[in-house]
């Protein structure tokens, strides 16, 4: 017994020194440090003062040659056949372990973020990330839950490479509503270099409100705290994969600290800090190796897929390019112009979501514009002049640009016949005869033949219903996608449907469509019928002037639309029978209603009428390169069809 001071079983114990062996009380052997090889040990054992001064000049050799941090790696971190090689356990002892889970958990998510690439963390975060933080967590509890989990940390230096790891401990209590048991593998994002000094610190707490939810073998939780600690303070995000099973939303606050027997255990230096660790030049260790190699390996694949999100993002630009070439041009494009975002702001919500609805516009339409002055108008016209050609061209170049139009087939052949490959995008379609002439199921068919491939006769895109009289069916276009072999829920998703219930919501609806065929191909539009509601909204003759106003701004707006995004207008319109003297000896005579208005805007005319049975007769009444025809077609469950003989 070495030392002099009276031991007692309760206050002051007996330790012995590892090296010389003699006994003393705790104040007396407080330091620790590596032994020599002869007593191979290579965790810092507990030593007398006098030996702790005499084998100190020898630490810095014995930490560079037997440390456990200079060892070879033990642990085989892609031993799948195990339970560790997919279910780490919450608490490792020594670093090793740590480093082995770490690498698991690495190596698990490059699987998902390879199979399920929307799960993974985004490839900016990574790439922007200061240090990570690894860890596996065990949490349990009713109302109450406790957590508990060691993990690791490491700081990404200037030159890129990865930092030592530092041991971490993680314990924290939840509130709220919820019930189970779950363990989870955290990959915390150190966002700055603030949250990598605060985990330099030996304790700091952090209170985050994160919403959990997982039910079977493989859930996910993102978090985002708010770290503070003796070091500072910074932004995390917190990635974790959970096993087991936990629901509920809580409101928790964890401490995390650092382990710093395990640091001594690894390293063998009793002065190293978390500090010298993460933000000192201490080297990498060779015991983690697996760690580095599964650091390299997720950052390889940032790379890769880096580049791959870059020839993406080139191809992509060059076919918006390309889409930009033919328009529409978004009302954004006028920034580049000189038009100032707040201004463009004001044209969007005015409805003039294209540069092309500026340009087609009147000037006087433009200054009603509340906030928009005189000079910012003919500012505004002149630089959507400069994107959009309003001058002369040539009948060659509008012969070509022609060919490109497409045709949406009717569903019948006959029809499509007179109407030289069906009904034609960029104009306006207007279809008009007495009730059941077939007019709606016309437009039924067409909300699906529009969404067909363009080699049977399709627009590929979707379709826009303004119902004015109440007859859109749904249950008849999966009917009619049936005929087509399409999946019904695709066909219904890919129909924008409104009501209409006065003129003025039907016209503010064309505003409505205009910011949405901005956002999406449509290639077909339906008014069903366009002239409804100015029969109820409007009467008597002392109105009729301001109705006929009214039908000319909207048709004008429809003409508009076909315009600006090349979609097929196709309305509908109601008759009226004609009473003089002639129906005493021709019989009572229908015409559409709108005057001369409804046929100026119309760019196609069709009438139908009623025949045999389901029988329909469809006659081109006017239009500027059809000629006046005549053909007959069916109404079935099909939709429009041949007639059969």
């Amino acid at each position: 017994m070495q030392c002099t001071a009276p031991f007692t079983a309760l206050t002051r114990g007996r330790h012995h020194c590892r090296f010389c062996g003699g006994i003393f009380c705790r104040a007396c052997s407080k330091g620790r440090c590596l032994l020599p090889v002869k007593f191979r040990e290579r965790n810092p054992q507990r030593v007398c003062d006098t030996c702790y001064d005499r084998l100190d000049p020898l630490q810095g050799v014995l930490i560079s040659t037997i440390s456990n941090a200079m060892q070879v790696a033990k642990h085989d971190v892609m031993d799948w056949t195990s339970t560790r090689g997919w279910l780490n356990l919450p608490v490792g002892l020594l670093m090793e372990h740590e480093i082995y889970k770490s690498s698991n958990t690495l190596r698990s998510y490059c699987q998902v973020a390879r199979l399920n690439p929307e799960r993974s963390i985004p490839t900016a975060v990574l790439k922007g990330a200061k240090g990570l933080a690894i860890l596996t967590v065990a949490k349990a509890g009713m109302l109450f839950t406790y957590k508990v989990g060691t993990g690791l940390v490491v700081a990404r230096r200037s030159d890129g490479s990865w930092s030592a790891p530092s041991a971490i401990l993680s314990i924290g209590l939840g509130w709220g509503a919820q019930v189970g048991g779950e363990l989870m593998d955290f990959i915390i994002v150190l966002h700055d270099s603030k949250a990598v000094k605060t985990f330099c610190s030996r304790m700091h707490f952090s209170l985050g409100a994160g919403c959990s939810a997982a039910a079977g073998p493989v859930g996910r939780v993102l978090e985002a705290d708010l770290r503070a600690g003796d070091k500072g303070s910074g932004m995390c995000y917190t990635y974790s994969c959970s096993k087991g099973a936990f629901v509920g939303v809580s409101l928790e606050g964890n401490i995390v600290a650092t382990r710093m027997d395990t640091n001594l255990r690894f390293y063998g230096d009793p002065y190293l800090t978390t500090t010298d660790i993460l933000l000192g030049t201490v080297d990498r260790p060779r015991a983690a190796e697996p760690l580095y190699a599964a650091l390299h390996d997720l950052y390889s694949k940032l790379r890769s897929t880096g580049m791959e999100q870059q020839r993406n993002q080139k191809m992509a630009q060059e076919n918006e390019a390309e889409d930009m070439q033919h328009g529409p041009f978004p009302v954004e494009q006028l920034q580049a112009s000189g038009i100032a975002s707040i201004d463009v702001k004001k044209l969007k919500d005015a409805g003039l979501c294209t540069v092309e609805s500026v340009a087609y516009s009147p000037r006087k339409d433009l200054l009603q514009i509340k906030g928009i002055s005189d000079a910012k108008v003919d500012k505004i016209i002149e630089a959507a002049s400069k994107l959009v050609p309003l001058g002369f061209t040539s009948a060659s170049q509008l012969h070509a640009q022609r060919l490109e139009i497409i045709q949406i087939t009717s569903g019948s052949r006959e029809l499509d016949k007179i109407l030289e490959g069906g009904v034609e995008t960029g104009s306006i379609t207007e279809i008009y005869g007495e009730f059941r002439s077939g007019k709606t199921q016309l437009c039924h068919t067409l909300c699906v033949t529009c969404q067909l491939p363009l080699d049977q006769g399709g627009g590929e895109g979707k379709a826009m219903y303004i119902d004015a009289e109440g007859t859109f069916r749904p249950q008849r276009l999966l009917q009619i996608a049936d005929r087509y072999g399409l999946n019904g829920a695709d066909v219904l998703e890919n129909v924008a449907y409104a009501r209409a219930y006065n003129t003025d919501h039907q016209s503010r609806l064309l505003l409505e469509a205009a910011s949405m065929m901005v956002e999406t191909r449509f290639a077909l539009m339906i008014v069903d019928s366009a002239t409804a509601l100015y029969r109820t909204d409007f009467s008597g003759r002392g109105e009729l002037s301001a109705r006929q106003m009214h039908l000319a701004k909207f048709l004008r707006s429809l003409q508009k639309l076909a315009d600006e995004f090349g979609v097929a207008v196709v309305i509908t319109n109601q008759v009226v029978a004609q009473v003089d003297g002639s129906a005493m000896f021709t019989g009572p005579q229908i015409k559409p209603i709108g005057g001369n208005i409804m046929a100026h805007a119309s760019t196609t005319r069709l009438a139908l009428r009623k025949g045999r049975g389901d029988e329909r007769i469809c006659k081109v009444i006017s239009s500027p390169c059809l000629a006046e025809a005549e053909a007959r077609f069916q109404i079935s469950a099909d939709g429009v069809i041949d007639v059969k003989d």
